[in-house]
């Protein structure tokens, strides 16, 4: 069994990593990621934002999180 936080850090670090690369056609990109996952909110997110790995280069302004289906679950700036 993979514990719950995995099941959800590694592909959020793994969409960060392929979004980092990506070329974007303005000077001024942010990023904003939606967790679709209901059963984790933005405590969860804080909880384990130590885990998440923001690429050391990006093209984002800034980059944040949705961390819910929905705007109630609450949004997490990352980056």
């Amino acid at each position: 069994m993979v514990p719950l936080n995995m099941r959800l850090i590694t592909p959020l670090n793994n969409l960060l990593a392929d979004k980092a690369i990506k070329k974007y056609q303005t000077s001024r990109v942010w990023l904003l990621v939606r967790s679709a996952f209901p059963l984790w909110n933005i405590d969860d997110f804080i909880e384990n934002q130590a885990q998440i790995e923001i690429p050391a280069t990006h093209p984002f302004e800034k980059i944040w999180l949705l961390c819910g289906p929905q705007a109630s679950f609450g949004v997490l700036q990352i980056a």
